[in-house]
């Protein structure tokens, strides 16, 4: 009888049977598996097998069904490393193992690369501890000819409703962000420098500059045409030389101070806390002090005097040459604060409510009186208390009075930014209050 040879899957040798399987396949156990025991020079060992519903596909380490571990024993090299790939709930993930050197030591997985059940990939290579290739590397030769435009990479995304801080490219190094892409092509993080910018004219041969964000200048700066500061223009030290005009829509601060010997022309307002005129000042509209801050008008010889017309300006000779001017701070005036609640008719005890006010209004210099009351028509046997917190509150009281409506009271006091609670217990042996009662707390400025 002859053998069909299908080599290497069948022998050769008539003589020999086929391993031929004309059939499927069933291996029906826990943990089923398929070992491949190679025996050329320097084979290693491989096994197919399912452990818990996943399937892996395994070098140089086996399932130990007695121990449930992966582990290297006899029939593996302990001295070479593992690697698996898993297969399961429809991920793939690809494990690394270092040489556990021991027979029946437990293998440590470390996955290096996963993708999953949704096509989610996440790649996590060992740490790089000397030269290495690239992480990621594509090597491929383009010669389609120059009618055809191939594509090494591309990103297609469908934005239909994602933030707007979306990123196309984000690159991080020790938590750090060092370059991002937004999903509108605008480049968020990182930096390029100006020489690798082609086609740019190099400084300062350049017209018609928008600047969006902080500009430094480190020496002087001659403008012959217009400069319009939308955000503000801040000089620090040396000098300005403006040819031309200066509109600064959102006010500009001058550091260093600034000498007018012209003399200088206000229509529109003008802040500074210190102001030299060695010339003549003329003010088309009105001046305005703020609180607290006073004008001084000095001199060689005795001034005219000065006099407000109303309580709203303070005007003090300091000498015969000398004024000063300041607008007076009002006093704030805090309004009484109230909180309340109505407890109904019919209302069972026990009973207890806490009641909380706003934080109280002005600083912590601003002080407050409290009070707070509370009633419940007592009979023999009930009992009121009343205890505050948030600010400094009389010892709680407590009595039991079986005298009709009984109110309790406590007091206290407090300041400005605290939050005066108070909580009022019942217990009356009758069971139900018969009228309504106000719990309330009162705070009085002082």
């Amino acid at each position: 009888m002859a053998f069909d040879s299908i080599f290497p899957f069948l022998p050769s040798s008539a003589g020999t049977p086929p391993q031929l399987f004309p059939y499927d396949v069933v291996i029906h156990t826990a943990f089923p598996g398929v070992v491949f025991e190679g025996t050329e020079p320097n084979a290693l060992y491989q096994e197919i097998r399912e452990v818990n519903g996943c399937l892996w596909l395994v070098t140089n380490a086996q399932y130990n069904e007695n121990l449930l571990q992966w582990d290297q024993e006899v029939n593996q090299n302990t001295t070479l490393p593992a690697y698996a790939l898993e297969l399961c709930d429809g991920a793939m993930t690809r494990y690394y193992s270092p040489a556990t050197l021991i027979p029946d030591t437990p293998i440590t997985w470390t996955p290096l690369w996963t993708v999953t059940a949704t096509g989610l990939m996440d790649s996590t290579p060992l740490e790089i501890t000397g030269a290495s290739d690239p992480m990621n590397q594509l090597q491929v030769t383009w010669d389609p000819g120059p009618a055809i435009a191939p594509v090494a990479r591309e990103v297609d995304i469908t934005d239909i409703d994602s933030s707007p801080n979306s990123l196309l490219d984000n690159l991080v190094v020790n938590s750090v962000q060092v370059w991002a892409v937004n999903k509108e092509g605008v480049l968020v993080a990182g930096d390029i420098p100006v020489a690798r910018i082609t086609g740019l004219t190099p400084f300062p041969g350049f017209n018609d500059v928008t600047l969006t964000g902080t500009t430094t200048v480190d020496g002087p700066a001659d403008f012959n045409g217009p400069v319009v500061m939308n955000d503000g223009l801040t000089v620090t030290a040396g000098a300005t030389t403006l040819e031309g005009t200066l509109d600064s829509t959102a006010g500009s601060t001058l550091a260093g101070g600034t000498t007018v010997t012209g003399g200088e022309a206000v229509t529109g307002g003008l802040t500074t806390d210190t102001l030299g005129v060695t010339g003549t000042t003329t003010f088309h509209g009105d001046v305005s002090i703020d609180p607290g801050h006073t004008i001084t008008i000095g001199g060689t010889t005795p001034v005219v005097t000065l006099e407000s017309l109303n309580s709203s300006i303070a005007i003090t000779q300091v000498s015969t040459t000398e004024y000063n001017i300041e607008t007076v701070v009002a006093a704030a005036v805090y309004p009484v604060q109230r909180v309340f609640i109505r407890v109904p008719v019919g209302t069972a005890t026990p009973f207890s409510q806490t009641l909380t006010m706003s934080t109280l209004l002005g600083p912590v210099t601003q002080h407050y009186q409290l009070y707070a009351s509370a009633g419940w028509p007592l009979a023999a046997g009930g009992i009121m208390t009343m205890t505050g917190s948030g600010g400094t509150w009389e010892t709680p009281t407590s009595f039991n009075n079986p005298s009709g409506v009984d109110i309790i009271d406590l007091g206290g006091t407090a300041t400005g930014g605290e939050t005066p609670s108070v909580v009022w217990t019942a217990n009356n042996a009758n069971g139900t209050n018969t009228s309504d009662i106000i719990f309330q707390i009162i705070a009085y400025p002082v």
